[in-house]
Order: structure tokens, then C-alpha cells, then sequence
């Protein structure tokens, strides 16, 4: 005669497999290691895209990234956006800038993360400045033993110096400047950059060039991740920003990253546009939107447009 199972026995069984079921919600986590897995750092939100349940960790600023009870299975889609370029200023006789270049951006889909408490760095967009002081994008990071970085964007052109390369896309050109701030090189004239490490790969494209005849004069748009800033489109007319790239894993819906400013042409207020809706627009000098990593306008007779800060996205399947 077979044994005889007792209800309870046969209700802690189906429990047991509901448990079970429950086990494999997040890539393979035990209960035990799952109840344990936690994630700190940045904004946490969810959403739910085909049926899959992600959580996301958006730092719209520099903070700490903690994880404890990971597997060693476990994997991370990473967004890492630099900071924009500055839009150029034209203030000492000179009426025409290029944009900003966009800063780095750089995607890491279904990378090993491991335990541990590390440092994210968001990088500032380039404070526009007459005087070259914080014109340039700052680097963004994640601290992992090996490093997830992206760079900041070129400043636009201004004054007689053409747009300069920052490891992002470079800014646009001033005047008859050839196409500026090719990537991890210094725009002619422009001194003091910091090397880029060697296993930082390229990030960007480079800006657009500028016009300087007997009649007109205008300065490039500014790279983008997508794509090189214009160079001038005619007469006083500067160039539009580069076009910027699509991500979707902060939101589940696609927006764009890393879009150039536009430059400037002589005495123009309005014209050159930013990349993508999102780079600083030239001639009225808009800043770069904030947290995409933009560049900013350029402006002719006054202070260009701000580069926008970058941004760090981390997010995981938790279904």
C-alpha cells in the first residue's frame, strides 16, 4: 500500500514550488541570496517593458553606487553620458562662436557587476565663460575595478581660437577655422588639455568648420554622439549641432544623448539649431538640456550657452 500524504504535507509542497518559481525572478538569485541582494545609489525607479520588470538607478549627480548579495551571474545594462561643452562667447570683437561639443557616450549592455561600494562620478557641462575658465565638459565614471567612463565635450570656438577636443565630441570652429576639436585633439591654439587614458576609447565626432571672408563670417555647430557638428551654411549664418543617439534604459521609451550646440554666425541672434532638440541652440545661446550630456549655443556679442550635465544609468531585470 503506497503512503498515505498528509494535506500538510502536500501544502508545504506547493509552497515549496511556488518558492521555487520565485528563485528564478531575478537572473538566477536563490531565495535566500535574493532576499539578501540589495542595491543602493542614484533614483530608483521601475517600469515594465514586454512583460519584463526592470528597476533603474538614474544619478543625475555624482553619488555612491553600493551593491551587496550579488551573484556571480549577475548583469547590469549601464548608460555613461560626459558632460557638454560650453557654446562659444564672442565678446572681444569678434560676433560669431561654435557650438559646444557634446560629451561622451558610451553603453554597456548586460555587464558583470560585482559587490562592492564605488564611486559615480556625473560630470558638470562647461560653464560658458569669456575667459576660458570651465569652457570644457567634465568626465563622467563608474568606479569599478575596471573603470566605465565617458568624457566631456569641446568647448565651442571663441575669439581667435578654434574649437577644441575633450575626449567627447569636439566644438564647433570660430570663423575660418577647419573642422574643430577632432576627438582627444586639441583645436589649434588651444593649450592645457589633460591626457585622456589610453583605454578610454573614442567617444564622439569631431565640430564643424567655421567661415571668415571679406563679407561674412560664422562659426561651426558643435559633434554630437551621432553625428559631426554642420560647418557654416552661408553668410553669417553658423552651423547646426551634431545629432545626438538614442537610449531607452532609464525609461523604457528611446530619448537622445549627447547632441551638439549650434554655432553662430556674424550679429546672428537665431538660426543655427542644437542637435536633436537638445543641444544648445546657436545665436540666442541656449544651454545644453540637463542631464543628456549636450553642447551648448554659441553667441555672438555675449556669453555662449552652458554645456549640460551628463547622466549615469544602471538598470536590471528583476522579473
Amino acid at each position: 500500500m503506497a503512503p498515505i500524504k498528509s494535506s500538510l504535507s502536500r501544502s508545504a509542497t506547493k509552497l515549496l514550488g511556488v518558492f521555487r518559481d520565485r528563485d528564478r525572478s531575478l537572473r538566477g538569485l536563490s531565495q535566500s541570496s535574493r532576499e539578501a541582494f540589495v542595491i543602493n545609489g542614484g533614483t530608483k525607479t521601475t517600469y515594465t517593458d514586454s512583460g519584463t520588470l526592470y528597476t533603474v538607478h538614474s544619478f543625475l549627480s555624482s553619488d555612491t553606487l553600493q551593491i551587496v548579495g550579488a551573484p556571480a551571474t549577475f548583469t547590469c545594462d549601464i548608460l555613461v553620458v560626459g558632460g557638454g561643452g560650453a557654446g562659444g562667447s564672442g565678446v572681444h570683437n569678434a560676433y560669431e562662436a561654435g557650438g559646444g561639443g557634446a560629451g561622451g557616450m558610451r553603453v554597456f549592455p548586460n555587464h558583470p557587476v560585482g559587490d562592492g561600494t564605488f564611486a559615480v562620478t556625473v560630470g558638470d557641462g562647461g560653464t560658458a565663460d569669456d575667459d576660458y575658465a570651465n569652457v570644457m565638459g567634465n568626465f563622467s565614471n563608474i568606479a569599478f575595478p575596471s573603470p566605465l567612463r565617458a568624457e566631456g565635450g569641446g568647448a565651442g570656438g571663441q575669439h581667435d581660437i578654434n574649437g577644441s577636443g575633450w575626449g567627447g565630441s569636439g566644438g564647433g570652429c570660430i570663423r575660418n577655422g577647419t573642422a574643430g576639436g577632432e576627438n582627444r585633439v586639441a583645436g589649434p591654439g588651444w593649450q592645457g588639455n589633460p591626457p585622456v587614458p589610453a583605454s578610454v576609447p573614442v567617444q564622439g565626432n569631431s565640430g564643424g568648420a567655421g567661415l571668415n571672408n571679406s563679407a561674412s563670417s560664422a562659426g561651426g555647430g558643435g559633434g554630437g554622439a551621432g553625428g559631426g557638428g554642420s560647418s557654416y551654411k552661408g553668410n553669417n549664418d553658423g552651423g547646426d549641432g551634431g545629432a545626438g543617439l538614442q537610449n531607452d534604459y532609464r525609461t523604457g521609451v528611446n530619448q537622445f544623448y549627447a547632441a551638439g550646440g549650434g554655432g553662430c554666425g556674424f550679429s546672428q541672434t537665431t538660426g543655427p539649431v542644437g542637435g536633436s532638440n537638445i543641444g544648445g541652440d546657436g545665436g540666442d545661446g541656449t544651454a545644453g538640456a540637463t542631464n543628456t550630456g549636450s553642447g551648448g549655443g554659441g553667441v555672438g556679442g555675449g556669453i555662449g550657452g552652458n554645456g549640460g550635465p551628463g547622466i549615469v544609468v544602471i538598470r536590471y531585470q528583476t522579473t
